[in-house]
């Protein structure tokens, strides 16, 4: 069994808080969403703020995630010589860093002008789980998620700054990226606003089959947990499994 944990404020909160929380309720995956720790949308300061994602920064978050025993997934800007990349990382109690990802499916010409666009599929373990990892616009495309899903993940993970009016995504297609993997989604999102964004929040954890174990609001503040079990995915793909079905298509 893993617990795992959405954190989202609309400011963002000290990392050590946060973890302590998370650690007092026996969490052991804390995700917050996509560019949390430099900000999402912050046009012009890309590259300074990107240039403080730097080893003392990774240090300082392997001391929280060891202090807490719990590891953290969250975004931030990456810097890489003349590139910049929207990326995830992961720091685990034991391992310090353990999985980096680059967006790679960039959304608008605000992100197609800042950012580079990544190319990797990232997949690290957690007590037995294996888990990929998403941010925002990949989880619309179906590919992606059926690439993390071939690669074997029992979660994939979702950082995100969805925006409005874009509810449909959190609503739907997060669900069915669920069943159609028959993996867990954990879909960790914004709230509250960034200069003319309006992010719509409704962070999620759905099932294999696509049933919500939890959801957030629009507009508060708070952290949301689930369990989750190999045996419900076991259980899920007792009758068929899609990717084996796709030898007969």
């Amino acid at each position: 069994m893993l617990d795992i944990q959405l954190c989202r404020f609309k400011e963002r909160l000290q990392l050590d808080n946060a973890a302590k929380k998370a650690s007092d309720q026996g969490i052991h995956l804390l995700i917050f969403p996509e560019c949390f720790l430099t900000g999402y949308f912050r046009k012009s300061e890309i590259r300074e703020l990107a240039e403080q994602v730097d080893a003392f920064a990774i240090d300082r978050l392997s001391n929280i995630s060891k202090e807490s025993n719990v590891a953290l997934l969250m975004g931030v800007y990456e810097i890489s010589g003349d590139n910049v990349f929207n990326s995830a990382i992961c720091i685990s109690p034991l391992q310090g860093e353990c999985a980096r990802y680059r967006k790679r499916a960039l959304y608008g010409e605000w992100e197609k002008s800042s950012f580079s666009r990544g190319s990797n599929v990232a997949v690290f373990e957690i007590l037995g789980f294996k888990i990929g990892i998403l941010i925002c616009f990949d989880i619309e495309f179906p590919e992606l998620s059926r690439e993390l899903a071939s690669n074997g993940v029992d979660l994939i993970a979702v950082l995100t700054s969805l925006m409005s009016p874009y509810t449909e995504v959190a609503k739907h297609i997060v669900a069915a990226r669920a069943i159609e993997n028959q993996v867990y989604v954990a879909y960790a999102n914004r709230i509250g606003s960034e200069f003319e964004l309006d992010y719509v929040g409704l962070s999620s954890i759905c099932s294999p089959t696509g049933e919500l174990l939890a959801q957030a609001s629009m507009q508060e503040t708070e952290m949301i947990s689930a369990t989750i079990s190999l045996d419900v995915i076991k259980q899920t793909r007792a009758d068929f499994v899609y990717l084996d079905e796709l030898e007969n298509i």
